[in-house]
């Protein structure tokens, strides 16, 4: 059995030498340490305050189930048993769609209820928790337990558990990995910057949210620890992750950018897991010219897009994305390389999560996932998984579409997403690229 260090006489999470006091690195864990673990763990009277020892507290307790093969705690139920669940249901054709997100209504032949008791169909912008409560045949646009993808600071343990070769060990990581820490439970595996443990920089952002709202870049332990200070005392719920910054990123017009595609999964059962890439994304540019030492925002973030005026310039789709790139990079860069290496990853996130997620039979789901291009020291593309979106907003890639003369493209990909979750239909092989077939 692991040993473990006594605890400090006090405690607190902006303290690193105190939180790797209690020596949580995931190799050691098991489930036979947790009753020992847990039984050193601090008592509230060491905290600055009650809420302080709950957040870190909880949070001990999600990395240890997830350590010790368990799925950790979510805002979602864990995934009902699949030898309980009910049979597959039958189809409602068509679908009879009970929705609380506008833009779906102006999805053309679709039909609408506003009576959730009549429809065969929901479509839902809040997570849905009772799954058992719901009849079979109710096709659901979640699933069960799809927080292990999500949330921000779950998503790194799915990851580790079941996308490391060895769960745990970082070396045997997938190349699409980017490191990623709960710093209500990991702060102590940032780097410390002594030796080889460089730390560079790390973006610092919520758990849960988007556009990275909340956030910052760090570039030592120091600094992350004063930011966790200060958002504390602005509000104590929160809990954030830190992630390596990609300081080599692709560049488009010598500014940064990401991309954001789309999967579609109609299950989640590792034995007929059912999920597509959609051929329809876009890419989002940073405001203004990249500078790897630069503190400014519309520098650094490409979510600075979603500012009320869009800069021209700032969303791109596929084909002039590729223009471009194939005009700044000349013959060295292949297109063609550079999406199967999205799709390597695609494919790697959905077997991840067929193991943690909850394949219930009605649940039908979309998720906007977002990818970093790192140019590696010999000059190779290699794609970074930043994070997974519950339910991707449609307001950005239909500005992308429709700032660049393509409005068919994004309704294409709307009516795509209308057919994968609402039907049954065999889906356009050349639009939707099946993922761990």
């Amino acid at each position: 059995m692991a040993s473990f260090s006594t605890p400090p006489s006090t405690f607190s999470l902006s303290d690193p030498a105190a939180v790797a006091s209690l020596n949580l690195r995931s190799a050691q864990l098991t489930a036979s340490t947790a009753a020992e673990i847990l039984a050193l763990f601090p008592t509230p009277s060491c905290f600055a305050s009650p809420a302080e020892h709950k957040m870190l507290s909880d949070g001990v307790r999600s990395a240890l189930d997830a350590l010790s093969g368990s799925l950790p705690h979510s805002p979602l139920p864990s995934p009902p048993r699949r030898d309980s669940r009910p049979p597959p249901p039958t189809p409602t054709s068509p679908a009879l769609i009970y929705t609380d997100y506008p833009p779906l209504l102006q999805v053309p032949d679709l039909s609408f209820t506003s009576d959730p008791a009549a429809a065969s169909a929901w479509f839902r912008l809040r997570h849905i928790t009772e799954f058992l409560s719901h009849p079979p045949s109710l096709v659901l646009n979640q699933f069960p337990y799809e927080g292990c993808l999500v949330r921000k600071d779950l998503l790194p343990l799915t990851l580790r558990a079941f996308s490391f070769s060895t769960p745990g060990d970082p070396s045997t990581a997938p190349s699409w990995y980017l490191p990623t820490f709960d710093l209500s439970t990991e702060f102590h595996l940032l780097p410390d910057g002594s030796g080889a443990d460089v730390m560079g920089r790390w973006v610092v952002k919520p758990a849960q949210g988007t556009h990275s709202a909340g956030g910052c870049v760090v570039a030592s332990r120091g600094e992350a620890a004063e930011f966790l200070r200060r958002k504390r005392g602005e509000d104590i719920k929160t809990e954030y992750v830190a992630q390596r910054c990609v300081d080599r990123p692709l560049l488009v017009g010598g500014r940064k950018m990401d991309l954001r595609f789309w999967i579609f999964a109609r299950s989640f059962d590792p034995n007929s897991t059912e999920a597509y890439l959609s051929d329809f994304f876009h890419a989002r540019v940073a405001n203004k010219q990249f500078d790897a030492a630069s503190a400014d925002d519309e520098v650094f973030y490409t979510v600075s897009t979603y500012n009320e005026t869009v800069p021209e310039g700032t969303r791109l789709t596929p084909g002039l994305l590729r223009e471009q790139l194939e005009r700044e990079l000349g013959e060295a860069f292949d297109w063609n390389a550079l999406l199967a290496a999205v799709r390597d990853l695609a494919s790697g996130l959905v077997k991840s999560a067929a193991v943690a997620i909850g394949d219930w039979p009605s649940s039908r789901a979309y998720y906007g996932i977002d990818v970093i291009v790192e140019r590696e020291e010999g000059g190779a593309l290699m794609p970074k998984l930043l994070e997974v979106n519950f339910q991707g907003d449609w307001g950005a890639p239909q500005h992308a579409a429709e700032s660049n003369d393509c409005s068919q493209e994004f309704e294409q990909w709307r009516a795509d997403l209308a057919q994968a979750l609402f039907t049954d239909d065999v889906l356009n092989a050349k639009r939707f690229i099946r993922l761990c077939s």
